[in-house]
């Protein structure tokens, strides 16, 4: 019997509590961005490049923190109207160190990491000289990735909110009144 009572008195404080965690995190998931990029796995071949295949992720690109100073090529990202949006240099892993010195790679394949924007619609690789090697269209992946991983973990959180937001008013409205007529009637 105390048992009973024990779980009238703890379920609606749990169903509170339950109630405040969901809001806090329906509010921390629908404002907190995660970073995103682009991956692109480019196959390096003397001076010319091919890519092998490109996609979007989460994670940190840091394109343009460092510069290297030699061999410069060069990464622009540019928007469906036609601006530039970042433009920045990068070096090819051609070195390879062994015990008996450096080796030049003449070809090689790498990761080319380029932060995400929701509106570019390529990204062009230039050689050391300026000439434009490459030029990849993202813009497929870039609305498609903002569609699939925009608000996912928003709408969880909403909709877990809006459930026990439900139990709590049910259990403290409707059974309260329930109990009231039949105490009286």
């Amino acid at each position: 019997m105390q048992f009973k009572k024990f779980l009238k008195q703890t379920i609606p404080c749990l169903a509170l509590v339950c109630l405040i965690l969901g809001l806090s995190f329906t509010i921390s998931f629908g404002r907190g961005k995660t970073d995103k990029l682009y991956v692109l796995n480019l196959y390096y071949n003397k001076g010319e490049f091919s890519l092998v295949d490109v996609f979007v992720k989460e994670g940190y690109a840091p394109a343009g923190k460092v510069q290297p100073e030699q061999n410069n090529y060069g990464c622009e990202v540019i928007s469906s109207s036609r601006r530039t949006l970042l433009s920045f240099k990068f070096a090819i892993p051609r070195e390879l160190s062994t015990e008996f010195g450096t080796i030049l790679l003449e070809e090689v394949k790498f990761p080319l990491l380029v932060p995400y924007f929701k509106n570019a619609q390529t990204l062009n690789i230039y050689n050391p000289r300026g000439e434009l090697k490459l030029k990849v269209d993202v813009s497929l992946i870039s609305s498609a990735g903002e569609a699939k991983n925009g608000n996912f973990h928003f709408i969880f959180f909403l909709v877990l909110f809006i459930i026990l937001a439900g139990a709590v008013i049910y259990y403290f409205f409707v059974k309260k009144t329930r109990g009231v007529k039949t105490a009286s009637g």
